[in-house]
């Protein structure tokens, strides 16, 4: 990443983290649950972490919330770097 390339990132409140298994998270955010789970493996051998966006939509009385992007995706290793 440039140096000189700034992110601006807005701070979100969680409402809810939940650790269902050593390598497994469940996060609740106002309009979406996100679920994390590392240490996975592909059929490479290759380390995954999973990445699961479900929005909130199915609520009687409370707004809808639509996902724009992939809802599931995956962040792959693919080697280790020398620092």
């Amino acid at each position: 990443m440039n140096k000189n390339h700034k992110i601006k990132i807005k701070e979100v409140q969680i409402i809810q983290i939940t650790k269902i298994n050593k390598k497994t998270y469940h996060y609740k955010f106002e309009g979406a649950t996100i679920n994390v789970s590392e240490g996975l493996y592909d059929r490479y051998g290759r380390k995954v972490t999973e990445v699961s966006i479900i929005p909130d939509d199915g609520f009687p009385g409370e707004p809808v919330w639509h996902l724009l992007g992939h809802s599931n995706n995956r962040i792959v290793q693919l080697k280790n770097l020398k620092r």
